[in-house]
């Protein structure tokens, strides 16, 4: 394992040491060096695997799973956040669900870096962890199985926590992670209450091309979330004094040429 890796994954590194030791893994780091060289991609390299970072495996609460950054030059490496208070379609309708789902009007000074839901134990992933300009889902081959194996590793090693998948993407990983998707809601190991929960909803993009109605509004996940946490997460926390910033230049995949 890189260095530089290991020291970003902190306490995720002996418990994802067998998949960034992998063949597999060297391989998608190839892949991802000859993209980074030859195209523009995002998120920044240093920030590939930033979520890890900022949720540590022990504070691990809740995992929200998205599809892959944002293709425009706005991703951060914590899925769907911003970190230039540009709202995205999906950010926007993320930002409107949460606060409807608490009867609150939305304000305009919401924290889009997410930062202070990581820093509460909410791994912010993507199905793919990087993405070619302007060609969404354009990596989804080189880190195919990659997230779903974080996710097993998670499940196995890990209590109580709220898989949420918006997206048929982030949905499919749950199901790999052999998740019978029967109810809204249900155990991820039903012999054991309230060992792990999962909520899927449609993806938050869908509602803007949809006209509000494709079943992402509504479904009240921020809510749920909580009902089921022993402790609430402040999902409207704005930790100012907590806020670092990204650091650019580190290089996690070496290049040639």
């Amino acid at each position: 394992m890189n260095d530089k890796i290991k020291e970003q994954l902190g306490d995720w590194a002996p418990i994802l040491a067998p998949i960034f030791d992998s063949q597999r893994f060297a391989k998608l780091k190839k892949d991802l060096s000859e993209e980074y060289r030859n195209y523009t991609c995002y998120p920044a390299v240093s920030n590939v695997f930033r979520a890890f970072d900022w949720t540590q495996f022990r504070d691990l609460r809740v995992v929200i799973i998205g599809q892959d950054p944002y293709h425009n030059g706005i991703a951060t490496g914590l899925a769907f956040a911003t970190n230039n208070g540009r709202l995205s379609p999906s950010l926007r309708n993320i930002v409107k669900e949460l606060h409807e789902s608490h009867g609150r009007d939305v304000n305009p000074n919401f924290d889009t870096s997410l930062e202070h839901w990581a820093r509460q134990g909410v791994l912010l992933i993507n199905t793919s962890l990087t993405v070619r300009e302007k060609e969404p889902n354009s990596h989804k081959k080189i880190w195919e199985g990659f997230t779903v194996e974080v996710l097993k590793r998670i499940r196995a090693k890990h209590n109580n926590i709220v898989f949420v998948g918006w997206g048929k993407d982030a949905q499919s990983l749950i199901e790999q992670i052999q998740v019978t998707d029967t109810e809204e809601t249900l155990s991820l190991f039903p012999e054991e209450e309230g060992s792990h929960w999962v909520l899927t909803a449609p993806h938050p993009a869908a509602e803007s091309y949809s006209g509000g109605t494709a079943g992402f509004f509504g479904c009240n996940h921020f809510v749920k979330i909580n009902e089921y946490l022993e402790s609430p997460i402040d999902f409207f926390k704005y930790p100012e004094d907590e806020r670092r910033h990204l650091v650019p230049g580190a290089e996690y995949f070496h290049y040639s040429g």
